[in-house]
């Protein structure tokens, strides 16, 4: 019964932080809309440029054996995972910045779950439209059934962990070097492309590295492949080794908070 109270507890805080977010982004509807819609143009804009690739190297995408659809899919989850993360939990990519300026001290005086209240402190408008755009194109492309659904809305809630995962992770380095601001975006940003491009794309070392030192393989291209062709090994596998990165993740923040000095008592190196 206690954790049952618990759970309802930080889902009802959950709710009310997403009505909070959603009614002051409402006070400017005319820059919520344009925000929104200006980046389901920009996304489009990406799509369009794979169009053209693919229609120009067709040859080439067939020896590797990437369709277009494998294209879109990829690029569906990565925008949804993005989008929903931004949107749910956009205070996770400003928490070096809340670290160093000692404004951590805001969530440390409140008796809830001091990431869980970071996260939810903010929320990014545009990622609204990166949300969008996933699921029209998925919609558009992706031949329709509601298994394919049911599941790519699971992976991209679970492609959503696996990068708030990331932010918190590399935001948790400034509690030991000082502001991770520079290194968290650079990395963040490498992983980002790479779940833009499909996994036959890369082999060898790269591919490697893709699915350990910077695991886009478990975040995307594994739930891609589940979705194209269902396969409950690797639905079980991906499943469990993106809750084991977050709950490392969530580990190495708690070790770094009793680090945590407030007032912005934190030295920059």
């Amino acid at each position: 019964m206690r954790y049952y109270n618990k759970v309802k507890y930080y889902i009802k805080l959950f709710w009310t932080f997403i009505k909070m977010n959603i009614k002051s982004q409402f006070a400017y509807k005319k820059a919520f809309f344009l925000q929104v819609f200006g980046m389901i143009i920009n996304d489009f804009a990406f799509l369009v440029l794979w169009i053209l690739l693919f229609d120009n190297f067709k040859s080439s995408f067939t020896l590797k054996g990437i369709d277009f659809n494998n294209i879109v899919l990829v690029w569906a989850i990565s925008a949804t995972s993005f989008g929903f993360v931004h949107a749910f939990f956009g205070g996770f990519r400003t928490l070096p910045g809340i670290i160093i300026s000692g404004k951590l001290d805001n969530f440390l005086l409140y008796p809830s779950n001091t990431i869980f209240l970071s996260g939810i402190s903010y929320s990014d408008v545009s990622a609204w439209g990166d949300i969008l755009y996933g699921y029209i194109i998925f919609i558009v492309f992706i031949p329709f059934n509601f298994l394919s659904f049911l599941l790519f809305t699971y992976f991209s809630i679970l492609g959503a962990i696996f990068f708030g995962s990331v932010l918190i992770l590399l935001s948790s380095l400034t509690f030991f070097i000082g502001n991770s601001e520079q290194l968290k975006e650079t990395v963040f940003g490498a992983i980002i492309s790479f779940a833009t491009y499909p996994e036959k794309f890369f082999a060898g070392p790269i591919k490697l590295i893709l699915f350990t030192f910077i695991p886009v393989g478990l975040g995307i291209y594994i739930p891609v492949r589940v979705i194209a062709n269902f396969n409950l090994t690797l639905f079980l596998i991906s499943s469990a080794i993106i809750l084991l990165f977050l709950l490392l993740s969530v580990f190495i923040f708690n070790k770094g908070l009793k680090k945590y000095e407030s007032s912005s008592l934190i030295v920059l190196s």
